[in-house]
C-alpha cells in the first residue's frame, strides 16, 4: 500500500514535468518572470503533494517535495529554489507534527544538493545524462534518510524501516524520470531557440551583405519564398511588387522585346541545369526618366526541389568604371601617339607593356625589340662601359625617386637607334602605382642649336673684340702718321738743301729711313682696322701668287721646301695685287718661325662654293663662291687658346724683338675689308693651315692706278687753297707746294675755307682737304667749295680711308686721294696730275 500511495505521489511529477515545460514555452526560463514562474509553480506542486501526502505515523508524511524542490534547483538555478522552498516549509511547519523538523530540513536539503547539482552540471548549457540524473535522485533522497535520525528516537527504527526501502528505490527513479523530461524539455527549447537565434543570424547577414539573395522557384513561373532587402533593391522594384506570383518579369524589365528575349534564355539556362550557363552578366535595369543600372546575377539549384537560389549584385559602377577606362585608356592613347615625346610603360618586373609610335619613330626599335627594360640597355648601349656608367647613374636616380616618392630629375644620355646613329636624349620617369612612365625626349637638335649659338657668340663676341681693336688701331695710326707726315716732310726739306757731306746729312737719312719704317707699321695697323686705301683689280689668283713664288723661296730659306698647288681656271678675284702680297708674305714667315729645322710649306689654291645647308652644318662658312688661298706648314701647331688670339694686333708668341705681333692682324683685316672669311685648323705638333676665301668676281674689271715712275713736274703759278686742323701737317703741306711752284692759301678750319672761297675773286684752281675736321669733314666741305666755286678741283688726305670718301673701304669713282704720310715728289704727281685732267 506505501508502494501504491508513492507511485500516485509521484505521478503528479510527470504531471508537473508536462506543465513546466508548457510553462517554458511561454515565459523562456532565462528570463525573470519564466524563472519565478517555474519557481512558485514547483512550489505550488510541492504544497499539493503535502496536502495528500503517505501518512506513516502521527506527525510523519512522506510526499514528492524532495524531488519536486531539488529538480527546480537544478534546472532553474536560485531564483526559482528561492521562490519554491519557503512554500512548502511555511505548510510543513503549519501542518505541525512530530516529523515537522525533519520535513523542514529535507527540503533545505534538497534545495541546497539541487542547487549545488545546478553549478557543477549546467543544464542551460549542456544536457545531463541518465546516470547524473540517477545519482543526484540517489543524494538527495540519501539525504532524506539521514534527516530521518532527526526523528523522535523511538520513532526512528521503524519509520527507517518501512519507509526507507521505498525511498531510496522509488524516489531516484521518480527523480530520474521527471529530470529526463525537463532535461528534454530544455534541450528542445535551447535547439528551439539556437534555430531561432541561426535564423535571426543569417536573416541579418543576409539582409546586409552587398548582393540580393532569393529562393524561388523557375518552372516556369517565379514564386518567391524568401528574398533580402537588397534583392528588390537591385532590380529597382519592392517586395511587395516581386510577392505576387510570376510578377518578376513584368515588374523588372519594362521593354517587352527585351523582357522575353531574356525570360527565352533564363529558362533555357537554368533547364539546362550547366552551371556555367546559369549566370547573367551586365543585364541592364531601364527606368522610364532614369539612368540605366546594370546587374550580374547567378541562380543555384536547390537539391532535392524545384527552387533556385537567386544571387543578384549591382555592377552599375563596376560597369562605369570600366567604361571610362575604356574612355581613359583611349585618351591616354590619344595623347600618347600626338605626344612628341617618346613614352615607354613598364612594371615593377620591369616588363614593357607600351611602347608608344614616337618612340619607335624616334629610336626604331620595337615592343619586340625590348620585351624588357633589360633587353633595352644593350640596344641603346653596345658599348659595355657607356651601358655601364648610364645604367649606375639610371640605378641610383631611381632609387633616390623611390625614396623621397618624387619624380627622376630630367637626365640626359646619349641613345644608339637601331639604324646606328645616336642621338641625345632627355630622361624624365614618374611612378604610379605598379607602373613606370619613361619619357624620352629627343634634344638633338637643340644641343646642336645651342652648340652653333655658343659658338656663334663666341664669334660675335671675338668680332666684336676685332672690330673695337681695329677702331683703336686706326684712331692710333691715323694720328702717327699726321705725325709721320711732319717729320718726313721736315726731313726731306732739310736734305734738299744739304750737301751729302755735310756732318748731319746720313743723321737726317736715318731718320727719314726710321719715318719711312714706322709708315709700314702704320700701314699695317690701317689693313687690319680694314681702313687701308687700297685700289683692287680684277685677277687671276694664281699668276699674283706665282709672281710671289721666287721671292716667298728666298723668304723660306734652304731648309724649308715650298709647294706650289694650284687649281687650273681659278674664278677671278677683286682685290689689290699689294693685299695678296701682304698675305702671303705674312702667312709664310709664321709658317717659317713655326719649323724648326727642315720642314715643308704648301701653298694652295681652289675653287669653293658653300650653299644654305653647307653654312648651316658648318659655321663661319658664307653663302656664295668662293676662291681658296691655303697656306700650311707642318710645324709646331697652336693650342686653343692661342688659336683664339691670332688675330688680335699685337699678340705674339715670338720672342720679345722678333716680331710685332701685325702680320696676322693684317691678313684678317686684308680679307674682311675684301668681303672674304678665313679659316685656321691647327693641333699641337701636327702643324698648321690658313684657309682664306676670297668672294668670286662677277662684275667688270677695277682700273688700277699706273705704277710707271714719274719725273717730280713742277707748278704753273696755280693757286691751291689748302685746309687742315692739324697746324704742323698744315705748315708742311703749304712749305712743299711752294717749293714746288703753286701758290699757296693755307687755312686750319673748314669755315675759315668757305668764307675766304666766297669773297675771293681769283680762281682757285684746286682744294687739298683733309678728311676728318672737327667742324666739318673734308667731303661736305669739297661740296659746299664746288657750289661757290663749281671749277675748283678736289685733293682729298687723310691717314686713312674714311666713309665719307670710301665705299666700303674702296675708293669711289673719281674721286682723288692721297694717303698720308706722303712724300714731296708723290704730292708733286698727285697735283700735276688733277691739274693736267681735262
Amino acid at each position: 500500500m506505501i508502494y501504491l500511495d508513492l507511485v500516485l505521489n509521484l505521478t503528479l511529477l510527470v504531471a508537473l514535468s508536462v506543465i513546466s515545460g508548457f510553462v517554458d514555452k511561454r515565459w523562456p526560463r532565462h528570463t525573470r518572470l519564466g524563472v519565478l514562474m517555474q519557481g512558485s509553480l514547483f512550489g505550488v506542486t510541492s504544497v499539493i503533494g503535502m496536502l495528500k501526502p503517505l501518512v506513516v505515523g502521527p506527525g510523519l508524511i512522506f510526499d514528492g517535495r524532495s524531488v519536486l524542490l531539488s529538480l527546480c534547483a537544478l534546472f532553474f538555478g536560485p531564483w526559482a529554489a528561492v521562490t519554491a522552498a519557503p512554500m512548502p516549509i511555511a505548510c510543513r511547519i503549519w501542518m505541525g507534527g512530530s516529523g515537522s523538523r525533519m520535513g523542514v530540513l529535507v527540503v533545505l536539503s534538497s534545495v541546497a544538493i539541487g542547487l549545488w547539482a545546478h553549478s557543477r552540471l549546467r543544464p542551460h548549457e549542456r544536457p545531463i545524462s541518465s546516470r547524473s540524473l540517477y545519482l543526484f535522485g540517489w543524494a538527495v533522497h540519501l539525504a532524506m534518510v539521514a534527516m530521518m535520525f532527526t526523528l523522535p528516537p523511538e520513532m526512528i527504527f521503524q519509520v527507517m524501516f518501512r519507509i526507507g526501502p521505498p525511498v531510496l528505490l522509488l524516489y531516484p527513479l521518480a527523480t530520474l524520470l521527471a529530470g529526463k523530461i525537463l532535461a528534454d524539455q530544455l534541450e528542445t527549447q535551447r535547439l528551439i531557440r539556437q534555430l531561432h537565434e541561426s535564423q535571426e543570424f543569417t536573416k541579418t547577414i543576409l539582409d546586409n551583405l552587398p548582393i540580393g539573395v532569393a529562393v524561388n522557384s523557375l518552372h516556369p513561373e517565379v514564386v518567391f519564398t524568401y528574398m533580402n532587402d537588397n534583392f528588390p533593391r537591385f532590380y529597382r522594384t519592392s517586395r511587395e511588387t516581386l510577392a505576387h506570383p510570376d510578377a518578376f518579369w513584368s515588374a523588372v524589365y519594362e521593354d517587352p522585346d527585351f523582357r522575353e528575349q531574356l525570360r527565352k534564355r533564363v529558362l533555357e539556362d537554368c533547364s539546362s541545369n550547366d552551371p556555367q550557363r546559369m549566370e547573367w552578366v551586365d543585364i541592364p535595369i531601364t527606368r522610364a526618366g532614369s539612368e540605366t543600372t546594370y546587374i550580374t546575377a547567378r541562380d543555384i539549384p536547390v537539391p532535392g526541389k524545384s527552387l533556385v537560389i537567386s544571387a543578384v549584385w549591382d555592377v552599375t559602377d563596376r560597369r562605369m568604371a570600366e567604361l571610362a577606362l575604356r574612355e581613359s585608356e583611349s585618351r591616354f592613347r590619344l595623347f600618347a601617339e600626338l605626344a612628341p615625346v617618346g613614352i615607354v610603360i613598364s612594371d615593377v618586373q620591369e616588363n614593357t607593356l607600351y611602347v608608344s609610335q614616337k618612340f619607335v619613330e624616334m629610336f626604331g626599335y620595337t615592343m619586340e625589340d625590348m620585351p624588357s627594360v633589360e633587353h633595352w640597355w644593350p640596344l641603346a648601349y653596345p658599348d659595355e662601359k657607356l651601358r655601364n656608367q648610364v645604367r649606375a647613374h639610371w640605378k641610383q636616380a631611381l632609387e633616390y625617386a623611390r625614396a623621397t616618392r618624387s619624380e627622376i630629375a630630367p637626365v640626359e644620355f646619349p641613345v644608339t637607334c637601331k639604324d646606328g646613329t645616336v642621338r641625345e636624349i632627355e630622361f624624365r620617369m614618374s611612378n604610379s602605382g605598379d607602373l613606370n612612365f619613361v619619357l624620352f625626349t629627343d634634344i638633338t637638335e637643340r644641343r646642336r642649336t645651342e652648340r652653333e649659338t655658343e659658338q656663334l657668340q663666341s664669334q660675335l663676341l671675338q668680332a666684336q673684340k676685332m672690330e673695337s681693336v681695329g677702331r683703336l688701331a686706326g684712331g692710333v695710326a691715323h694720328d702717327f702718321n699726321n705725325m709721320l707726315m711732319v717729320i718726313a716732310g721736315h726731313t726731306q726739306m732739310a736734305l734738299e738743301h744739304l750737301n751729302p757731306q755735310d756732318a748731319v746729312y746720313a743723321d737726317l737719312v736715318e731718320v727719314q729711313k726710321a719715318a719711312s719704317r714706322s709708315t709700314d707699321l702704320t700701314r699695317q695697323l690701317l689693313a687690319f682696322a680694314r681702313k687701308q686705301a687700297i685700289a683692287p683689280r680684277v685677277l687671276d689668283l694664281n699668276e699674283t701668287v706665282e709672281g710671289m713664288l721666287k721671292v716667298l723661296r728666298r723668304l723660306m730659306g734652304e731648309d724649308i721646301s715650298l709647294a706650289w698647288m694650284p687649281e687650273p681656271g681659278l674664278w677671278p678675284i677683286c682685290i689689290d695685287p699689294s693685299q695678296v702680297d701682304q698675305i702671303l708674305a705674312n702667312l709664310c714667315v709664321n709658317a717659317r718661325d713655326a719649323i724648326a729645322g727642315v720642314g715643308k710649306v704648301s701653298i694652295e689654291t681652289q675653287k669653293a662654293t658653300f650653299d644654305l645647308e653647307y653654312c648651316e652644318d658648318h659655321l663661319g662658312y658664307q653663302l656664295g663662291d668662293y676662291v681658296m688661298l691655303a697656306v700650311s706648314d707642318n710645324g709646331c701647331g697652336m693650342d686653343k687658346e692661342t688659336m683664339e688670339n691670332i688675330f688680335e694686333p699685337f699678340f705674339t708668341t715670338k720672342k720679345a724683338g722678333e716680331g710685332t705681333g701685325l702680320g696676322l692682324a693684317t691678313v684678317y683685316g686684308i680679307v674682311r675689308q675684301n668681303n672674304g672669311f678665313i679659316n685656321v685648323y691647327s693641333e699641337p705638333g701636327k702643324g698648321t693651315t690658313f684657309r682664306i676665301y676670297l668672294p668670286r668676281n662677277t662684275e667688270g674689271e677695277v682700273k688700277a692706278e699706273s705704277d710707271s715712275d714719274h719725273e717730280i713736274p713742277k707748278g704753273k703759278g696755280e693757286r691751291i687753297l689748302l685746309v687742315e686742323d692739324e697746324g704742323a701737317i698744315l705748315e708742311t703741306t703749304r712749305r712743299m707746294l711752294d717749293r714746288l711752284g703753286y701758290k699757296v692759301i693755307a687755312v686750319s678750319a673748314p669755315g675759315e675755307a668757305i668764307r675766304l672761297a666766297a669773297s675771293f675773286h681769283e680762281r682757285i684752281h684746286l682744294l687739298i682737304t683733309d678728311v676728318i675736321m672737327p667742324d666739318m669733314n673734308g667731303r661736305d666741305l669739297a661740296e659746299r667749295i664746288k657750289q661757290l666755286l663749281p671749277e675748283t678741283k678736289r685733293l682729298f688726305m687723310s691717314g686713312y680711308t674714311a666713309d665719307v670718301i670710301a665705299h666700303r673701304s674702296v675708293l669711289e669713282e673719281g674721286v682723288q686721294f692721297i694717303e698720308k704720310p706722303f712724300s714731296s715728289e708723290a704730292l708733286a704727281l698727285k697735283v700735276r696730275e688733277i691739274l693736267d685732267q681735262v
